[in-house]
């Protein structure tokens, strides 16, 4: 019988590797400051200064990470009014309701 693990060595990772934390009560403002302590935790245990350099762009690890209106964002980046195409959806949704 194989282990679990046996294709883990210093060349090569399980294609998934995940994970899963649960915390109550909890919101996304919480697992938001978690997961930004645990990256911030794991980078300055590597690189003390929390500088790094990456496709020639260096990451500051050491500044707070931006917290944005994913909404607004998609809608600035894609140049498309999202709020009146999911407004027109919600719309079209309660009038075509399925009984």
């Amino acid at each position: 019988m194989k282990s679990v693990n046996n294709s883990v060595d210093l060349t090569h990772n399980p294609e998934f590797t995940s994970i899963e934390i649960y915390t109550a009560p909890a919101d996304y403002h919480n697992m938001f400051d978690l997961c930004t302590n645990l990256i911030k935790h794991t980078v300055l245990n590597i690189h003390p200064t929390g500088k790094l350099v990456f496709k020639g762009v260096e990451l500051d690890f050491d500044k707070d990470f931006a917290r944005i209106d994913f909404l607004d964002t998609l809608t600035t980046k894609l140049d498309l009014i999202l709020i009146l195409w999911i407004m027109m959806i919600q719309i079209r949704s309660k009038y075509y309701q399925i009984y």
